[in-house]
C-alpha cells in the first residue's frame, strides 16, 4: 500500500454528518440548537465530533437542567493532591465563565455520604478517585447523579462518561522518541504498581515494541513490597535489575515524572548516568520534579488542564442529556522535549 502526504482534512459539518449517518441539517440542527433534535442523533453527532476531534459548541446551561448551579468534585484520599495533578485549572476555567461552582466532596471508605450528595444540592459530579474502596451504597448516591470519570481506576463506571488521558498515545510517544535516538534495548520502570494510570502506560509500552518484534525489559516494583517499602528502595531494586540485563537497556520509559527523583538517583548510585549511558522520557510534564534533574529527561504533557476543561464541557452536555449511551473521550498528549533539544 502506498503511503500518502497529503494533508489530513480538519473535521467539519459534511464528516461529522457523514460519521454520524445523519443528514448535515441534523448536525446544524445540532449545534446550533435551532430545532428539536432526538435524543439519539444528538448522540450520534457528539459521538461522531469528538471520535474526528471537532469541538462541539456547548449549549447554554439552562435554569431547568441546572437547579443549584453547584457541581461536586469527588475525590478520595488528600485534597491537596487536586491541585498538584493540574485538572483543577481546567475545570475551574470551564466553569468559572459559566456561573457555576465547583464545590470539593470526599468519598470515604466508611461509606458517609457527603452532605452536597445527600442533600441532592449539585447537578453533576467530576470523580476525580480510584473507587475501588468506595462502598457500593456510596458509590449508588454518586450513580444517581450526572457523572464524568477523570482518571483510569477500579469501580463500576460502565454507566458513566470519561475523559481521560490517552495512555496508548502516550506509550507511543515513549517509543517513538526514544526509537529517534537509536535506542536498541528499551525497559520501563515503575516503582508505583498500584498506580493505574503507570500500569497501563506499561502496558501499551510492551505491547506495541512487541507488536515490532522487540521484547523490553519490564521492571516493576511488587505490590506488597509497594505498600511497605520507601520509593528510593524500589527505586534501587529495579535498578538492581536493570544492571543484571543480559543486554543492558539503553532507552528507559518511566511512566511518571514523580517517581524520577528517586530512579535519578538509583541510577546515577550504580555509574549509570541518566541521559548519557541511558535515555529517559517520563511523562506529566511536572516542573516540581523536572526542575530537579539535571540533565532534564524528556517528558510527556498529558494536559491535564485540557482533561479537566474537556471533562467540565462533557458533564455540562450529560446534565442536558441524563439518558444518553455513555461517551470516552481521550484527549491527546505531546512531546516535551530536554531544554537543551
Amino acid at each position: 500500500m502506498k503511503s500518502s502526504n497529503a494533508p489530513v482534512a480538519k473535521p467539519n459539518i459534511k464528516s461529522i454528518a457523514e460519521a454520524a449517518g445523519v443528514s448535515l441539517a441534523t448536525v446544524s440542527r445540532v449545534m446550533n440548537s435551532t430545532a428539536k433534535v432526538s435524543e439519539r442523533k444528538v448522540q450520534s453527532v457528539y459521538r461522531a465530533a469528538s471520535i474526528l476531534g471537532y469541538q462541539m459548541p456547548q449549549r447554554a446551561p439552562t435554569s431547568t437542567n441546572f437547579r443549584t448551579r453547584n457541581i461536586a468534585l469527588a475525590y478520595t484520599g488528600s485534597s491537596m493532591q487536586l491541585a498538584e495533578w493540574g485538572f483543577m485549572d481546567g475545570i475551574e476555567a470551564y466553569f468559572r465563565k459559566r456561573d457555576m461552582r465547583l464545590v470539593l466532596t470526599n468519598l470515604t471508605p466508611d461509606g458517609e455520604v457527603p452532605s452536597l450528595l445527600a442533600d441532592h444540592a449539585c447537578d453533576g459530579v467530576i470523580v476525580l478517585a480510584n473507587l475501588v474502596n468506595i462502598p457500593d451504597s456510596l458509590l449508588q448516591i454518586v450513580k444517581s447523579f450526572p457523572c464524568i470519570q477523570i482518571v483510569r481506576g477500579q469501580g463500576p463506571l460502565d454507566c458513566w462518561d470519561e475523559v481521560l488521558a490517552d495512555n496508548a498515545s502516550i506509550a507511543r510517544i515513549a517509543i517513538g522518541y526514544l526509537s529517534g535516538l537509536n535506542v536498541r534495548q528499551f525497559a520501563f520502570m515503575n516503582i508505583h504498581p498500584d498506580h493505574e494510570s503507570c500500569v497501563e502506560r506499561g502496558s501499551y509500552f510492551e505491547f506495541f515494541l512487541r507488536q515490532k518484534g522487540i521484547q523490553p525489559l519490564m521492571l516493576k516494583a511488587d505490590y506488597q513490597d509497594a505498600k511497605s517499602r520507601p520509593r528510593h528502595r524500589l527505586a534501587e531494586d529495579l535498578v538492581e535489575r536493570f544492571l543484571q540485563a543480559e543486554q543492558k537497556p539503553d532507552g528507559l520509559f518511566i511512566p511518571t515524572d514523580f517517581q524520577l527523583p528517586e530512579c535519578y538517583a538509583a541510577l546515577e548510585s550504580r555509574g549509570i548516568r541518566p541521559m548519557k549511558d541511558v535515555q529517559i522520557i517520563s511523562c506529566d510534564n511536572c516542573e516540581r520534579h523536572l526542575a530537579t534533574l539535571s540533565p532534564r529527561p524528556a517528558t510527556i504533557d498529558q494536559l491535564m488542564g485540557e482533561v479537566g476543561f474537556q471533562a467540565a464541557r462533557q458533564l455540562t452536555w450529560r446534565i442536558q442529556n441524563p439518558t444518553a449511551a455513555p461517551l470516552q473521550v481521550f484527549i491527546k498528549p505531546k512531546l516535551i522535549l530536554p531544554p537543551n533539544n
